[in-house]
């Protein structure tokens, strides 16, 4: 659920639950899948910045809240 698509269309972050418990996770165009958000509680509302190359996210990660992390899952930031 709340899928995003990258401003070039190229990369897709969405919610997931196909684990049972809801993760973030991004897809490439060419199939590349990976989780990128997998913190206890909200791991959700994915934005792309503008670049691609980051996600505005709301996490419970310290706190719920709006967190920048990289693409690639690193990074998180709020």
């Amino acid at each position: 659920m709340s899928p995003a698509w990258s401003a070039d269309g190229t990369k897709l972050a969405y919610v997931s639950f196909e684990s049972g418990k809801r993760r973030l996770r991004a897809h490439r165009h060419h199939g590349q899948r990976r989780v990128v958000a997998n913190f206890l509680g909200s791991n959700s509302a994915p934005a792309w910045a503008p670049d691609g190359n980051r996600l505005a996210v709301v996490l419970t990660a310290m706190a719920v809240a709006v967190y920048l992390i990289n693409a690639d899952g690193s990074g998180c930031s709020g």
